[in-house]
Parts: C-alpha cells; sequence; structure tokens
C-alpha cells in the first residue's frame, strides 16, 4: 500500500494542489474513486444533483440525507469494492454557502464509511470508503498521511 493513503481518517481536507498526487495515490492503492464536483453544489438540491450523477446509489436517491445515506450504502454494497475513495472538489463552497448542511453530509459520509466497513451492517464486501475534500484556505492541507 502506499504510504499516502494507508493511514487517512475517514474524512480528509487536502489543498486542491495536491489533487493528481492524491489520483495517483489513490490508482496505485487500487481504489475505485468518485470526483464531485463542488463548483456545483451549494445547498442540498445541489449536493442531491451532483451525487445523482456521479455516486453509485441504489435504491435511486429521493433527496432526504437519510435516503442519501441509505442509497449510497446500497450503490456501495453493489460495487462490491473493497477499496472506495470519495473526492469532493472545491468543497468550500458549500461550506461558505450552507455550512450545516455540508456537516450534515460528512455526518451521512462517516455514517455510511462505518457500516460498509465490516460485514456487521448486512454489506456483502466490507470496503474502506475515504472522503477527500479538496479546497483552498487554511483548512485544507498538504497531502500527508495521518498520524
Amino acid at each position: 500500500m502506499n504510504r499516502i493513503t494507508v493511514n487517512f481518517s475517514v474524512v480528509s481536507c487536502v489543498s486542491v494542489q495536491y489533487l493528481d498526487e492524491l489520483r495517483g495515490s489513490l490508482q496505485h492503492d487500487n481504489y475505485r474513486v468518485f470526483e464531485l464536483d463542488g463548483k456545483t453544489i451549494e445547498d442540498p438540491e445541489s449536493f442531491f444533483q451532483e451525487v445523482k450523477r456521479v455516486l453509485p446509489l441504489d435504491p435511486p436517491l429521493s433527496g432526504s440525507w437519510d435516503a442519501f445515506a441509505d442509497s449510497l450504502w446500497g450503490g456501495i454494497d453493489k460495487l462490491a469494492s473493497p477499496r472506495i475513495a470519495i473526492i469532493w472538489k472545491d468543497s468550500e463552497r458549500m461550506v461558505g454557502a450552507a455550512l450545516s448542511d455540508f456537516l450534515t453530509a460528512i455526518d451521512c459520509l462517516l455514517q455510511v464509511a462505518r457500516n460498509v466497513a465490516t460485514q456487521e451492517f448486512g454489506v456483502s464486501v466490507p470496503t474502506k470508503l475515504l472522503v477527500f475534500l479538496m479546497g483552498n484556505g487554511v483548512s485544507y492541507k498538504p497531502l500527508l498521511p495521518a498520524r
């Protein structure tokens, strides 16, 4: 495994300048990667539109936070992939426009990551799900593994 991805926490804030290096590391470690275009995301409705366009969902997303978590769980289960990464580019846009909804989205992603990590919750193949919030600013760090 690549030293970059082995120690990341489930959700990591990474400077956009490391996007290409992150993609290479994830590819090296055999992650299936999905990229959300944050330039189009500023509220729950636009978040759900982008999610429907990019992420594996099963059943189709009906547009609530609970439905999002359930649908993403089902889509990940259907993929049966041991490693999945979600890269959310320009994530700072939703932070500035709808912080509460952004935090709810992150909470849903954390919940799904916990529930797909083990067969305890019924997933067919345990999956390591990593989420990378890419952006500009002091909250977005260099691409270094967590210690």
